[in-house]
C-alpha cells in the first residue's frame, strides 16, 4: 500500500482549519492565510493527478470519492434544512431562502462548503479528458490557460454560471500548478531546511508586497495577475512550512479527514453560534473542532462512504 506523505496531510489539516475559521468569523491573524485556504486544495489534488489520473477507472474513482459524498451530504443537508423550516424557521435567518435546487440557481448552499466538491469533480474530469486526448504538453498548457482566462473573464463581468463552472476554470490553473510541482522532487526530497526557509521568506514577502483577496466560491478576485502570482506564493509558503514541520499527529489526522470536516463544519458551528451568540469566534471554532473528532471517528467506522471510502481505514493516498 502506498505510504501517506505526512506534510501533505499537515497542509490539508492547516487549510481545512483555515476554512472553518473564516466561516466562523475568526480574524485573519497572519496575513495571507485565508487567501490560500482553497487554492491549496486544488494544488494538492493536482499533485497526485499523474499518480492516479492516467490509470483505468479514474472516472469511477471521481464518482466514488467526490461525487457520491457530495450527493449524500447535499441530500442530508437539505433534509435538515426542510426539517428546521417545519419546526423553527426563524433560526435560519437569510438561509431561509435556500432550496434543494440551490446548486443551479445561486452560489450559496445551505451547507455552503459543499460547492468545493462540485468544482473539484469538474476539474478532475477536465484534466482526465485533457490527458486522455491531448498528447502535447504545450497544447495541454494552452488549454489550461484558455480555461483559466474564461474563468477570469466571467469573474470580471460578474457572470453567474451554475455549478461553479466558472470557478472550476480558474481552479484548473492551481490544479495544473500541482501537476507541475509533482514533476519535481519537492514532495519526496529532503531539502536543506535553510533553503526552504529562504524560499518561504521570499514568497511571503512577495505576498506582503502584492496582497490579493481570493474568493473562489464566488469567483471573485481582487486582481487577476495577483491571484496567479501572490496566490501561488502564499500556497507555496504553507507547503514549505508544513514540510519543515513535517510531523504533527493531530493536524495530520485532521488533514487526512479533511473531507468530513469540509462537509460537516457548517452544520456544527451554526447551532453552536446560536447557543453561544456572545462567545468569541475562537471559542466557537474550538468547540466545533472538538465536535468534529467523535463525528470523524464515527463516520470512518460506520459510514466510510461519507469520508470518500468504501471500507473503514482503507484510504492510503493523500488525495
Amino acid at each position: 500500500m502506498a505510504k501517506r506523505i505526512e506534510f501533505i496531510d499537515l497542509a490539508k489539516g492547516v487549510c481545512i482549519m483555515l476554512v472553518a475559521m473564516i466561516h466562523i468569523g475568526v480574524p485573519e491573524y497572519i496575513p495571507g492565510l485565508y487567501a490560500a485556504k482553497v487554492p491549496i486544495f486544488f494544488v494538492l489534488s493536482g499533485l497526485f493527478f499523474l499518480r492516479n489520473g492516467v490509470r483505468e477507472g479514474y472516472v469511477g474513482k471521481i464518482a466514488r470519492t467526490i461525487v457520491l459524498p457530495f450527493v449524500l451530504y447535499y441530500a442530508l443537508s437539505y433534509a435538515l434544512f426542510y426539517a428546521i423550516m417545519l419546526v423553527r424557521p426563524a433560526v435560519l435567518g437569510t438561509a431561509a431562502d435556500s432550496s434543494i435546487i440551490d446548486l443551479f440557481r445561486q452560489r450559496q448552499l445551505f451547507n455552503g462548503p459543499l460547492w468545493f466538491l462540485v468544482s473539484l469533480a469538474e476539474v478532475e474530469l477536465l484534466f482526465w479528458l485533457i490527458w486522455k486526448y491531448i498528447r502535447s504538453e504545450k497544447i495541454r498548457a494552452l488549454v489550461v490557460f484558455v480555461f483559466a482566462s474564461i474563468g477570469f473573464i466571467l469573474s470580471k463581468f460578474d457572470v453567474f454560471v451554475p455549478l461553479w463552472l466558472d470557478t472550476s476554470c480558474v481552479a484548473a490553473l492551481y490544479f495544473y500548478f500541482g501537476i507541475l510541482l509533482s514533476r519535481t522532487d519537492f514532495a519526496m526530497e529532503k531539502s536543506h531546511p535553510w533553503r526552504l526557509v529562504a524560499v518561504a521568506a521570499i514568497l511571503y514577502i512577495l505576498f506582503l508586497i502584492f496582497p490579493v483577496e481570493i474568493q473562489m466560491s464566488l469567483n471573485r478576485y481582487s486582481s487577476v495577475l495577483l491571484t496567479v502570482i501572490s496566490g501561488t506564493a502564499v500556497v507555496g509558503v504553507i507547503l514549505i512550512v508544513c514540510k519543515l514541520v513535517n510531523h504533527c499527529a493531530f493536524l495530520a489526522w485532521i488533514g487526512a479527514n479533511s473531507l468530513v470536516i469540509l462537509c460537516t463544519h457548517h452544520l456544527l458551528y451554526r447551532p453552536v453560534k446560536v447557543l453561544l451568540s456572545e462567545a468569541d469566534p475562537l471559542i466557537i471554532f474550538a468547540i466545533t473542532m472538538l465536535l468534529e473528532v467523535p463525528l470523524i471517528i464515527a463516520i470512518n467506522r460506520w459510514l466510510p462512504v461519507l469520508a470518500g471510502r468504501w471500507h473503514p481505514a482503507r484510504s492510503v493516498e493523500n488525495k
